[in-house]
């Protein structure tokens, strides 16, 4: 392929650094990652081998020469583009205000539950043992979750001690909750916590 001549290589260098419309005020300063959709083949694949180039701006001269229905075309994509980017801007703004929803549901659920479930994990800063844990998990659930309580007398065996702790996780692991309220998931995770740590000592201590 010839090179441009020097005047049009200039030409091309100037319209790949010049701010696409709208783009100086929303940055502050000229766009360098965009460059215009009519420039020739060469100049095109040279801009996109420098470091940042983000797309190509497509503008009312790549339709000289076109015929209706190319052009007709091009409009549609132009037009598919933007929504796209609209639909994906509002899903974002979902998705920030649903982090947002449950950051905060879970800063009331530590507010409401925090202490209850520290003193239910702990005694005076101490692990509880994960038998005492398990028969008395079903204090800190919420209403309606699916757990059988169970008294020490049966947990007096390290089998049937392991059984109910797997049997717990399968209420409280976080992949059993995602479909819960952010309160229910909050008291799940903390449940897990405390269960977790408790059946590391009591495997070195019993099974191992």
């Amino acid at each position: 392929q010839q090179p441009l001549p020097p005047a049009a290589a200039a030409a091309a260098a100037a319209r790949s650094s010049s701010p696409a419309p709208g783009a100086a005020a929303a940055s502050g300063g000229p766009a360098t990652n965009v460059v215009d959709g009519d420039d020739c083949p060469q100049a095109l694949a040279e801009a996109a081998a420098r470091e940042g180039i983000k797309g190509v701006r497509i503008g009312d001269r790549n339709y000289v020469g076109k015929s209706a229905a190319a052009v007709a075309g091009m409009q549609q994509r132009e037009r598919d583009l933007a929504d796209k980017t609209a639909q994906a801007l509002q899903e974002k703004r979902q998705r920030d205000q649903a982090a947002s929803d449950k950051a905060s549901a879970y800063a009331a659920a530590a507010a409401r539950h925090g202490a209850r479930l520290t003193a239910w994990a702990e005694d005076h800063g101490k692990k509880r043992a994960l038998r005492a844990l398990l028969a008395s998990l079903h204090t800190v659930l919420w209403p309606g979750a699916r757990w059988r309580a169970v008294g020490l007398g049966d947990l007096l065996q390290p089998a049937a001690v392991r059984r109910a702790y797997l049997r717990s996780m399968m209420v409280v692991h976080e992949d059993k909750v995602v479909d819960l309220p952010p309160e229910h998931q909050y008291i799940a995770n903390r449940a897990c916590e405390g269960l977790t740590e408790a059946y590391k000592i009591f495997t070195e201590a019993e099974l191992s």
